[in-house]
């Protein structure tokens, strides 16, 4: 067994473009969209979902502008984290933060009443937060900070409106032809 595994190993390192090692690196990247699609109850198609669902949640995937983002959604929520403020109340400028990416494919986080939001560039501010704004299952929460102190982060601008749905979202089926 263990020579058989040095031998895969070997063959990824010292063959790159060979069909096993294509197969090993495709395994180790993000889960691609599949056939199917998130719509919502108008038919208006929301965005590509992941291959494998559960009956109650789905990795949505978006393209805008060309690039790629994915979210997830569970009981018909979109959930998002982490709208930083520097106003108290969650008002004033907002910010983010730069999500890892692992891929081509970049996560949203920052959600608010509906809006995705995103960096504005690569270049941070140092910024004292004051508040940070939370959205889980249609649930909301804003929290106060007495002190904090400066972090790097981004400007958010808004990229993707999800109010435009209605609701009740579903799943559809992309034959193909």
């Amino acid at each position: 067994m263990k020579s058989k595994l040095l031998l895969a190993f070997l063959s990824v390192a010292l063959l790159p473009d060979t069909s096993f090692a294509k197969k090993l690196g495709d395994a180790e990247q993000t889960q691609k969209p599949g056939p199917v699609v998130l719509a919502d109850a108008n038919g208006t198609m929301i965005g590509d979902v992941q291959t494998n669902v559960s009956a109650d949640s789905a990795r949505v995937y978006f393209g805008v502008d060309e690039k790629h983002y994915f979210t997830q959604l569970e009981d018909e929520w979109f959930s998002g984290f982490y709208l930083y403020y520097d106003g108290v109340g969650c008002t004033g400028n907002a910010y983010v933060r730069k999500p890892l990416v692992e891929s081509n494919i970049e996560p949203l986080e920052a959600f608010r009443d509906g809006i995705f939001y995103i960096a504005d560039s690569d270049i941070p501010q140092t910024v004292t937060i004051v508040s940070v704004w939370e959205e889980f299952h249609g649930k909301t929460d804003c929290d106060d900070f007495a002190t904090s102190p400066p972090i790097d982060i981004y400007t958010a601008v808004p990229l993707i409106n999800t109010n435009v749905y209605t609701k009740p979202y579903q799943l559809k089926l992309i034959l193909a032809k």
